[in-house]
């Protein structure tokens, strides 16, 4: 594992956490400038973990050299994009950024950048007023320089000159929260372990909101202090000049304070957006490459649904970062100060203190674990709203109706119940905590007065010390929301801890590419065995060639293995047993993302928020306007797009409106049609358009200019599936026999 190469911020510099943006490698303003190459492993190695380290992303020397490895049929790429791409590989994210040397300068982007330049690497780790530190060739001699040198080194022509920039951020800002394995296979940690993960990816600002409040714990014994000045003072006479100077003192400690508290405030909002930004971008991160069989036992938007917890999050941090953390200090040094005054105060303090621990340990029993059992209960009763909105027609008769409503009664009496048992260990412990406020408070004052009338306490510290203990108590006043809005930490961190232990696809640079080609791609199936679950098998045996840019047609009837077929093809499933090959490389082995840039899998109706032309570009920024018109053309969806009121820019509802059904699904072969893939499967699509759409379908599909692959799968033969080259049923491929070819 290599070691990180960074260097200390210059003073003033803006702190970089994990999630912050990172940005890397302007682009130089003249295309044909002679550049070296700096993606051997010596030269990116180091810039890798000078991008990573702010991230808190350890980057591996094995992962940078098996990306070089596979780097050489790409090297006539631009180098943002080959950056991008050896980012990826160790777990970084890349976003591209136009941005100058001045603001680079100015703190308008985050540090490091990094940029390959006339003599190599050029990184800039740290920001002070007017200058830079700079790492050139090969992050060797960090050296000050101003902007005139920043300029000369990046190759630009002004200071205000735009160029190409790389911000890097962790591709899964959440994975410390995680079971530590990405694919599955490790134990769930508890909320409590995932809670100190969570505080350490804030730990630089945490570190200042506990500065903070310590400075106004300190502050706010300004007013007990001053009372027990001000109560000897007036016992030995009524000067007006210390009372004057003792107000002027107690209004600065205080003025002082809330100035540290309105810092607080603000320091813990930034907090908040950094805490949601990670749990969105984590989430967008890993519900794309969530394994197939997640789906199959649970509905994808319902587990979505967990990110709303994010909310819950935000609130309860802040209430313990703004309040938990402030009572606690102050209750804590009241309580030394207390000590100072005489030793049963001290003994005083320790009964306060096992009091506390009893109220939270002994009748705190159970209470995170209710508090999951409740919140398990709510989302249960959401996700059986969520079915009655998804299937508003199976709903919409009497007995249908009587359903709906049993089944959210069952599902509330469930939740209402495990409500109960959490408030009732919030409730003890709410109790507990009043109970202890009420002979905390009398004990003090009999004990203070007892120790006034020995002489062994002032008057002004008899009066100083019922402060004190009045604002410690007052915190027990408040132990019941803190303490259920502690519970609800714990079952929102359980419930997002959901997202983060989803079992992800393994991928990386350690799979093999496809071979770069423009003919479409041939498919080996051997032997092929797969069931669901260790349960009935869906193939058995299956064998099946394909020659490139070959036309076929596979039939089989509902349950019969298409869609299942369809799945291994585009790499969301592999074989139990067997071996299905994609372009020569077997699936198992084979880079998904490689795969899927080249393997287009249309099945079904998803429609993307957005117009038809996002929905036709689909994210790929080489699929334009022009392109989306040849794609709906080729489908036979062109006019009756251009004939809607925004044509291209027409918005689409989420069942597609205002576009028929029938056109949706073309829309979803024109959306494969845009990528010029070279594999193809058609998994029942031709079923859901009419005998028309079929044709226009087919026509665009087997042109003679297509050079793509294609296999059509359908439950039974019809005008349009005779036309391919072949036909076969998969019982046929999978009894062994040689089918004919019809």
């Amino acid at each position: 594992m290599s070691q990180s190469v960074t260097e200390p911020q210059a003073p003033g510099a803006p702190r970089k956490r994990e999630g912050d943006e990172v940005v890397a490698a302007p682009q130089a303003h003249e295309p044909n400038v002679a550049r070296p190459d700096g993606f051997s492993l010596e030269a990116l190695l180091p810039v890798l973990e000078a991008l990573g380290a702010p991230a808190g992303v350890t980057v591996e020397a094995q992962a940078v050299q098996r990306w070089t490895r596979g780097e050489s049929a790409a090297a006539a790429r631009a180098w943002p994009e080959r950056l991008a791409s050896a980012c990826e590989a160790v777990g970084l994210r890349a976003v591209a950024r136009r941005a100058s040397v001045r603001e680079v300068m100015t703190g308008e982007v985050p540090l490091p950048v990094a940029l390959l330049g006339p003599e190599g690497w050029c990184l800039v780790t740290a920001r002070r007023p007017g200058q830079v530190l700079v790492h050139a060739r090969g992050v060797a001699l960090p050296d000050w320089v101003g902007g005139p040198a920043l300029i000369a080194a990046v190759g630009a022509e002004t200071p205000a000159q735009p160029l190409d920039w790389t911000v890097a951020v962790p591709a899964a800002p959440l994975e410390r929260l995680g079971g530590g394995d990405p694919h599955g296979h490790g134990d769930h940690p508890t909320p409590m372990q995932r809670l100190r993960s969570l505080l350490w990816l804030e730990r630089d600002d945490l570190k200042v909101v506990l500065v903070y409040a310590v400075a106004a714990g300190l502050l706010s014994l300004a007013t007990p202090v001053a009372v027990q000045a001000l109560v000897n003072t007036v016992t030995f006479g009524t000067l007006l000049q210390p009372l004057v100077v003792l107000s002027i003192l107690v209004m600065a400690a205080l003025a002082f304070a809330a100035t540290l508290r309105a810092l607080n405030t603000h320091v813990v909002e930034v907090i908040q957006q950094r805490m949601f930004a990670r749990v969105a971008l984590d989430a967008s991160h890993r519900i794309p490459r969530v394994r197939q069989e997640t789906f199959d036992r649970d509905y994808g938007p319902e587990l979505v649904n967990r990110f709303f917890d994010v909310l819950t999050l935000q609130k309860t941090l802040s209430i313990f970062l703004l309040e938990g953390v402030s009572l606690v200090l102050q209750a804590l040094i009241g309580m030394v100060v207390l000590a100072f005054y005489h030793p049963v105060l001290l003994a005083f303090d320790l009964v306060l203190i096992a009091a506390t621990a009893f109220i939270i340990l002994v009748l705190g029993q159970r209470g995170t674990a209710t508090a999951i059992e409740e919140s398990k209960a709510k989302y249960a009763v959401a996700a059986w709203l969520e079915e009655l909105a998804r299937h508003p027609l199976a709903f919409r008769s009497r007995d249908g109706a009587v359903l709906a409503e049993e089944q959210a009664d069952v599902l509330t009496r469930r939740y209402l119940g495990a409500r109960r048992r959490h408030f009732s260990v919030v409730f003890r412990q709410v109790v507990g905590s009043l109970g202890l406020q009420v002979v905390a408070s009398a004990l003090l004052l009999g004990l203070g007065g007892w120790l006034v009338i020995q002489r062994q306490l002032t008057l002004g510290q008899l009066v100083a010390a019922e402060l004190i203990v009045t604002t410690v108590l007052t915190s027990f006043v408040k132990f019941g929301k803190h303490v259920e809005a502690f519970y609800d930490l714990q079952a929102a961190l359980d419930k997002l801890g959901h997202l983060v232990d989803l079992p992800l696809e393994e991928d990386g640079p350690h799979r093999e590419p496809l071979p770069e080609d423009r003919d479409g791609l041939p498919v080996r199936v051997e032997g092929v065995h797969f069931s669901h679950g260790g349960g009935r098998a869906a193939l058995t045996g299956l064998k099946l060639e394909l020659a490139p840019g070959e036309k076929v047609a596979l039939l089989a009837p509902s349950g019969g293995g298409k869609s299942t077929l369809a799945d291994l093809l585009f790499g969301l499933r592999q074989p139990t047993r067997g071996r299905l090959a994609v372009g020569g490389v077997d699936t198992r082995r084979v880079s998904l993302a490689a795969l899927r840039s080249q393997v287009a899998l249309v099945r079904g109706v998803e429609v993307l928020v957005g117009s038809v032309l996002d929905n036709v570009r689909a994210g790929r920024a080489a699929v334009g306007p022009s392109e989306a018109r040849r794609a709906l053309a080729a489908v036979g969806l062109l006019e009756a797009v251009l004939s809607l009121p925004r044509g291209l820019d027409t918005p689409l509802g989420p069942t597609g409106a205002p576009l028929s059904s029938g056109q949706v699904r073309r829309l979803m072969v024109a959306r494969a049609l845009a990528g010029a893939p070279r594999l193809i499967v058609l998994d029942e699509v031709l079923e859901g358009l009419s005998e028309r759409g079929r044709q226009e379908v087919m026509d665009s599909l087997l042109a003679p200019e297509a050079r793509w692959t294609l296999v059509v799968l359908a439950s039974e033969e019809d005008a349009a599936v005779r036309r391919v080259d072949r036909r076969h049923t998969l019982a046929e491929l999978m009894a062994g026999s040689s089918p004919e070819e019809r």
